[in-house]
């Protein structure tokens, strides 16, 4: 049965306590392996503009561990520069850090936070519905040289109840989104260059997604 986003947001399956609980700033378990760099030396080493601070804006961020060891290592090191906000849609934190700003939201209905330097989505993407038109919208946040990276599992992507896989593939490369097959991660530096010729239709329970865990399916059909 397809279902709306909100009631997609009422299932067990997404409105739950365990996706991205304790997952780690790096590690065997962290966010360096699931984006594939360290996220704070990154950071670190942007530019600055004198103005406003590097930016990170974690989506569906879990119980924050990420966020709030990285807010511990730059107070230790007296990096003031760097603004660091979570969003998740239960809001079951670990704690609280000044330097973190904590949200509880889905992200249907997250408003623009600012510029970004980098928005990560570590598996969150497995219980959206609208997964492609949150990449699309979420991503129009970022600087010209700031750098999204995600989780997507493409079998979980149905466009007229079907696996469009080449003509989706070539969407997303000419919007300016990189996608690494092995590692199901999909990534883009700056806003998109152009939309996807796609309407969401709606999402239901899709079964256990490439990790194994259950997730959810969504629904697309081409505007063409």
């Amino acid at each position: 049965m397809v279902l709306s986003e909100e009631q997609l947001e009422a299932l067990d399956v997404v409105a739950n306590c365990t996706m991205n609980r304790e997952r780690e700033l790096v590690g065997a378990n962290g966010y360096g392996r699931e984006l594939g760099f360290d996220p704070l030396p990154w950071l670190r080493a942007r530019p600055r503009d004198h103005v406003a601070p590097a930016r990170w804006l974690d989506l569906c961020c879990g119980s924050a561990r990420a966020l709030l060891i990285a807010a511990q290592r730059l107070e230790e090191a007296g990096a003031r520069d760097i603004e660091l906000i979570g969003v998740d849609l239960v809001g079951m934190f670990r704690g609280r850090h000044p330097r973190v700003r904590l949200l509880v939201s889905p992200l249907r209905l997250l408003a623009p936070v600012g510029p970004c330097d980098l928005i990560s989505i570590v598996h969150g993407l497995h219980y959206v519905g609208d997964k492609l038109g949150t990449l699309q919208r979420v991503a129009g946040w970022l600087k010209p040289d700031g750098q999204l990276v995600a989780q997507l599992d493409l079998d979980h992507v149905l466009i007229d109840a079907r696996k469009h896989r080449r003509r989706l593939l070539a969407q997303l490369r000419a919007a300016g989104f990189r996608w690494d097959s092995r590692r199901h991660r999909i990534s883009i530096e700056g806003p998109p260059r152009a939309s996807l010729d796609l309407v969401f239709v709606g999402a239901r329970r899709g079964g256990p997604n490439y990790t194994g865990q259950p997730a959810v399916c969504s629904d697309y059909r081409w505007t063409e």
